[in-house]
């Protein structure tokens, strides 16, 4: 059983000794082992059960904008959002440029820290996976930074939804998001026996433990010790351009950020305008 490193989560299973398909085979013996391994196999709820609780000065990520060329389509006075905003960091310089600039973020801490700065920034507590409260055809410009890498595949459909819904005819979509990337191939492997699910990594609380664990026992054992944080997702850019199969990308560009583990990951940077 994790010893208290997980938020509390309500899981009803069958007692006694299960044998499940596993690589390598994993018995469960008790419904507190249940619980663990289906919490730590899921996604969704791992994620948002992170996201929901991390402090406030931890949700900081790339410090990528959008550049002049990126930027010089929307016009000054438009409406953005972003989504996933975390410490508000790119929404501030987004306002800094003439937009009129919502925020939305799952994690309270966050929005009302950034809600103390008493700035032009409209800062909100919404899930875009779950639909938000903004009009229809409101936005002239939505940004995704290294959000869309901690959405569950079954979520998918939903976000596409909303953007849909919520982004002005002709209007734009910036997003910064992981690509595949060679520096992952070992992790992606290590996680694919776990989750079986491709280009997934788990990420560790302890960054020193990305290059430590290096079998699917260890990884095993990490799970069971409460070692692991979330999970995500790195994409192909045929993922990426299904998910936004309603936009035509106009621009794009690749840049290299170093994880704090250590490894080099690929980012898709584009400019995606609506159909």
């Amino acid at each position: 059983m994790i010893a208290g490193s997980l938020p509390a989560i309500g899981c009803a299973a069958g007692a006694g000794r299960r044998e499940i398909l596993h690589d390598p085979p994993l018995t469960l013996n008790a419904p507190d082992d249940w619980c663990v391994f289906w919490y730590t196999h899921n996604m969704k709820m791992l994620n948002k059960g992170y996201w929901k609780n991390v402090p406030a000065d931890l949700t900081i990520s790339a410090d990528i904008r959008l550049s002049p060329e990126e930027l010089s389509p929307i016009i000054r006075g438009g409406r953005a959002l972003d989504i996933g905003c975390g410490d508000g960091v790119l929404a501030e310089w987004l306002s800094r440029q003439g937009l009129v600039v919502s925020a939305i973020d799952i994690n309270q801490n966050a929005i009302e820290n950034n809600k103390q700065r008493k700035t032009e920034v409209s800062y909100s507590l919404q899930d875009i996976t779950a639909g938000t409260s903004f009009k229809e055809n409101l936005f002239d410009l939505l940004c995704f930074k290294y959000t869309l890498t901690n959405i569950d595949r079954e979520e998918w459909i939903a976000v596409r939804r909303e953007v849909i819904r919520i982004t002005k005819k002709g209007g734009y979509i910036w997003l910064a998001e992981p690509l595949v990337s060679k520096d992952y191939q070992k992790r992606y492997a290590l996680s694919k026996k776990i989750l079986g699910e491709s280009n997934v990594i788990y990420v560790f609380k302890n960054s020193n433990d990305a290059s430590r664990i290096q079998s699917s026992e260890q990884l095993q054992q990490a799970l069971s010790d409460g070692l692991v944080s979330r999970i995500v997702r790195h994409f192909t850019r045929k993922e990426l351009e299904e998910i936004f199969s309603d936009f035509n990308i106009l621009k794009e560009r690749i840049e290299v950020i170093t994880s704090p583990s250590g490894y080099k990951i690929e980012t898709l940077v584009a400019l995606l305008q609506k159909k």
